[in-house]
């Protein structure tokens, strides 16, 4: 839902969505879900102007991505940072 909130510049509609997928990500110990989220939420923020919110989102996917395990994904992040 974020995403297509995001796409029809419903944009607190949009974050909204995000912080309920990203919580329930995180109870559910989804780590890697939690992580893609965290990065979506990055786009999301920095497409707002809210860059600097955007970078610590994109920091925290990197690092939520290393942790998970995951090895092609952190380059994605450090892509967008």
């Amino acid at each position: 839902m974020a995403v297509c909130y995001r796409l029809s510049g419903r944009f607190d509609e949009a974050l909204e969505a995000n912080e309920a997928a990203g919580k329930l990500f995180r109870d559910l110990g989804m780590a890697a879900q939690a992580a893609d989220n965290s990065n979506n939420r990055g786009n999301l923020l920095w497409e707002l102007g809210r860059g600097t919110e955007g970078l610590a989102a994109f920091e925290r996917a990197l690092s939520a991505r290393a942790a998970a395990g995951q090895t092609q994904l952190p380059a994605q992040s450090l892509l967008n940072i």
